[in-house]
């Protein structure tokens, strides 16, 4: 008889780190909306999460739970994305993202931060053509 799945998801500490990222990428996938923010040629899917929710990424992302940069931009569009990115030739790619504009003076701070990477939105508000989401890889441990 399969186990039922638990409400939260687990906080893996040790072990086959891409392991318990698939296994956390589960649990997050049935309690947080999927959202259509790009796309990625090898295909990917997209969540919806907020600050608090990283705590439950492993330990090396805690960090950014207090991060001014992201915590900037969740209350300016109440959301971060949580991406995993297909990889057919190897492990998937894991990103959390902040939304936001692409102008030059984001771009530093968003790289001082740890956001050093920028995609721009599949859906463009009208009156700017810059909305994306600046990212950085999730880390996955040692």
């Amino acid at each position: 008889v399969p186990a039922e799945p638990k409400e939260e998801p687990e906080v893996l500490e040790k072990g086959d780190t891409e392991t318990n990222m698939e296994i956390l990428w589960s649990s997050f996938r049935k309690k947080y909306p999927k959202i259509q923010a790009f796309e990625y040629e090898n295909g990917c899917e997209i969540l919806s999460i907020k600050p608090q929710d990283i705590g439950l990424l492993p330990r090396e992302n805690w960090g950014f739970g207090n991060n001014s940069f992201l915590l900037h931009g969740f209350y300016n569009y109440r959301y971060l994305i949580l991406v995993k990115l297909n990889n057919p030739s190897g492990k998937p790619r894991y990103l959390l993202g902040v939304p936001g504009h692409y102008f030059s003076s984001e771009k530093n701070m968003a790289s001082m931060f740890g956001f050093p990477h920028f995609v721009l939105s599949s859906r463009q508000p009208v009156d700017n053509g810059k909305f994306g989401y600046w990212y950085t890889e999730v880390r996955q441990g040692h």
